[in-house]
C-alpha cells in the first residue's frame, strides 16, 4: 500500500483486507464509486489540508492500478501535479519514492518531483524511466549540484545528457560521469575527458577502466598516467610499450595512489557537504540505486566516522547498531524500516540481518532517545572497537 497514506495520518488497510483495493481511508472503505467525488474535492482550492487530499488521490491511484481507465489515470496524474506544490515535504517524498521506478507514471508529475528539493527529487532523478533527455538536460543546466550529481549517477545516460554533464566543467561531475559504465560517451567527449585527465588526475583511473575507451585514446592516456594504470592499459588494450615512442615504458613517479570507487564516493560526499546538500534523505535512494559506495560515504560523513568503522557497524554488527546510527541522524521510523530492509538485502556485503532480528531492531529504534544515540556514536568515534550494541 502506498506510503503517503500513513504519511498524512490516514489509516492503513484493515487486517481483513484481501486485496489492495480493500483499503480504508478516512474511516470508510473506498471503491471506484468514490472516484469522481475525490477528484472533485481535489480540484477545490479552498479544501484543506491539501496534503491529505494528495494522499487520498495518490492512494487511489496506486491502489486501483489497472482498474482505472486511461482517462482516469491521466486525470489523477494531473490532479496530483497540481497538488504537489501545496503538499507537505514528507508526502512529496513518499510520492517520489513510489513513482521513481514506475514505467508509465504521469510525466508532468515526475517532472515536478524531479525539480523539487533534492530530498524529494533524488529517487526520481536516479531511476525514473519517465525522464527523457530534454528534461534531464534542463535539470543539469538549471538545478543544483546535488540534482546534477543524481543525474550523473543514473544507470543509463545518452550521449546528449553526458555532454550536458561534462559541459558544467565540474570536476566531481566529470569523475562521476567517467565512472558510470552506463553513460554513453561520444568520441568527442571521450577526447575531451582524456585531455582533461592531464590536470584532473582522479579522472585517469575511471577512464582507463572503461570498457568502451577507444584504443587510440588508451595509447594517449599511456603518456601521462601512473605506472600502475599503464599496466592496466597494456593488459586490457594489448599495447606494446616499445611502439609508444612518446611514452617509453620506464618507471615513473606515482603522483598519487589510484583513486578507488570508495575514495571517489568520499570525494562526492565531501562535495555535497561543502554545498550544503548532504543529508539523510540521500541514503535510501543511493542504496536503492545500487550505489553502495556513495551510501557508505554519505552515512560515514553524516556520522563523522571512519569508513572502516562505518562498514563494521552497518554490515558486521547487530542491527541495533544501525538503529543507533539512524537515530543519531534523525531518520524517521518509516525511513529506518526501509533502510533496514535494504541493508538486509545487501547480505553479500557482510553479515545479513536475520528476519527474526527485525522486530527487535525496530523496537530498539522506537525506544532510543536521540541524545543517548549520539553519546553512543561519540564513543564509536573515540574507540576502535566500534560496533558493539548500545543498549549495554
Amino acid at each position: 500500500m502506498f506510503d503517503i497514506i500513513s504519511a498524512c495520518g490516514h489509516p492503513r488497510p484493515t487486517e481483513a483486507a484481501t486485496s489492495e483495493k480493500d483499503w480504508v481511508a478516512g474511516g470508510k472503505a473506498w471503491d471506484l464509486a468514490d472516484f469522481n467525488q475525490v477528484l472533485r474535492l481535489a480540484q477545490e482550492r479552498r479544501i484543506k489540508p491539501r496534503s491529505a487530499i494528495a494522499a487520498t488521490v495518490g492512494g487511489l491511484y496506486f491502489a486501483y492500478g489497472d482498474a482505472l481507465t486511461e482517462r482516469e489515470r491521466t486525470l489523477m496524474g494531473d490532479i496530483l501535479t497540481q497538488l504537489v506544490h501545496d503538499t507537505e515535504l514528507q508526502v512529496r517524498r513518499a510520492l517520489a519514492q513510489h513513482l521513481a521506478r514506475q514505467a508509465g507514471a504521469p510525466k508532468n508529475l515526475i517532472l515536478a518531483l524531479a525539480n523539487d528539493e533534492i530530498e524529494v527529487a533524488l529517487p526520481v532523478l536516479l531511476t525514473s524511466p519517465e525522464l527523457d533527455d530534454v528534461a534531464l538536460i534542463e535539470i543539469v543546466r538549471h538545478r543544483t549540484f546535488a540534482h546534477q550529481l543524481a543525474v550523473a549517477l543514473r544507470p543509463r545516460l545518452s550521449e546528449a545528457v553526458s555532454e550536458a554533464i561534462a559541459a558544467t566543467g565540474s570536476e566531481p561531475l566529470m569523475v562521476a560521469l567517467a565512472s558510470n559504465p552506463g553513460a554513453v560517451l561520444s568520441p568527442e567527449l571521450f577526447q575531451h575527458l582524456v585531455e582533461e585527465s592531464k590536470r584532473i588526475v582522479v579522472l585517469q583511473e575511471p577512464l582507463v577502466k572503461r570498457a568502451d575507451l577507444p584504443v587510440e585514446l588508451a595509447r594517449r592516456l599511456y603518456g601521462w598516467v601512473s605506472e600502475t594504470l599503464r599496466r592496466v592499459l597494456i593488459e586490457r588494450w594489448h599495447l606494446d610499450p616499445t611502439l609508444l615512442g612518446n611514452a617509453p615504458w620506464e618507471p615513473v613517479e606515482e603522483p598519487r595512489q589510484p583513486e578507488s570507487a570508495d575514495m571517489r564516493a568520499t570525494r562526492l560526499a565531501d562535495e555535497l557537504a561543502s554545498r550544503k546538500a548532504l543529508g539523510p534523505q540521500l541514503l535510501i535512494p543511493t542504496l536503492q540505486a545500487g550505489n553502495v559506495a556513495l551510501f557508505e560515504a554519505v552515512l560515514a560523513r553524516l556520522l563523522r566516522l571512519e569508513p572502516a568503522i562505518l562498514r563494521r557497524i552497518v554490515y558486521e554488527s547487530p542491527g541495533e547498531c544501525l538503529a543507533v546510527a539512524a537515530k543519531t541522524i534523525d531518520l524517521n521510523a518509516a525511513d529506518f524500516a526501509t533502510l533496514l530492509g535494504l541493508v538486509r538485502g545487501a547480505h553479500a556485503l557482510g553479515r545479513e540481518i536475520a528476519q527474526s532480528e527485525v522486530p527487535r531492531v525496530l523496537r530498539c529504534f522506537a525506544t532510543l532517545q536521540p541524545e543517548g544515540a549520539r553519546e553512543v556514536v561519540d564513543g564509536w568515534r573515540r574507540t576502535p572497537s566500534a560496533g558493539r550494541p548500545a543498549a549495554e
